[in-house]
């Protein structure tokens, strides 16, 4: 399974995941980063941090989830925000899943990226093909 971590704070968790799913990380600190290698191959799933260091978590969920119905990619949310709302609205907008860090393990971020991804595959799978060029 191929997966982008997009959290600069949030190797312990990733660390955890004790699976049988042999997992390929690559980790990306912002935006930018993260659609750069996103544009370079196919990947599985995304755990995004939506609080990132330039403030573009919510626009980076937008650029790789632009239809909440047809997404490109898997994406679950890990982050340190507790405010319900902020959860409720990463779903809206195409998050599979929606974890708070510092209430979750490595095995419930595990099962988290396994149910989005057989989730995904479920509904026909991620739109495929590559992320146009964007300058939001």
């Amino acid at each position: 399974m191929r997966m982008i971590r997009i959290d600069p704070h949030g190797q312990a968790l990733i660390g955890q995941i004790n699976s049988s799913v042999p997992y390929l990380i690559v980790e990306a600190e912002d935006r930018e980063a993260a659609l750069a290698l996103y544009r370079s191959r196919r990947f599985d799933c995304v755990v995004l941090e939506l609080a990132l260091p330039d403030q573009s978590g919510f626009q980076l969920l937008g650029d790789l989830v632009p239809s909440a119905c047809r997404p490109r990619v898997a994406v679950v949310v890990l982050t340190h925000m507790t405010q319900t709302g902020v959860r409720a609205l990463a779903r809206l907008n195409g998050a599979y899943g929606c974890l708070v860090k510092q209430y979750t393990t490595g095995e419930d971020l595990d099962r988290a990226t396994c149910d989005s991804i057989c989730r995904s595959d479920a509904q026909g799978g991620p739109v495929r093909g590559p992320l146009a060029e964007s300058n939001h």
